[in-house]
């Protein structure tokens, strides 16, 4: 079980992939659009999309522990891209790939 609010997750990755890609400030875009999100749910959400790799940025950590209270230059990635696509989005594109490579060499 995660410790943070997937859904909010997803709601941050679909607005970076509108945004994309553009980098953009992660207070500036609770500001506009995730306003009423409580600032430590915000902030965690922010870390796993991090560490999970479907975001980058620079984070500003705070405290002993290195919490995170920022992220500047924050933009999804291929990852966090392919996150948002159906569950059979990436194996399809590989399998045409695929084929297309073989053509190619028959």
């Amino acid at each position: 079980m995660a410790l943070h609010n997937e859904q909010l997750a997803q709601e941050i990755l679909s607005a970076l992939e509108a945004k994309f890609p553009r980098k953009v400030n992660s207070e500036t875009s609770k500001a506009s659009s995730f306003e009423q999100v409580p600032q430590e749910e915000w902030l965690l959400a922010l870390e796993a999309l991090y560490l999970l790799n479907y975001g980058e940025g620079t984070p500003f950590p705070r405290g002993f522990a290195q919490k995170f209270s920022a992220v500047v230059n924050l933009r999804i990635t291929p990852l966090g891209r392919a996150q948002l696509r159906p569950p059979n989005y990436l194996a399809v594109v590989l399998l045409e790939v695929a084929g297309l490579f073989w053509k190619r060499i028959l």
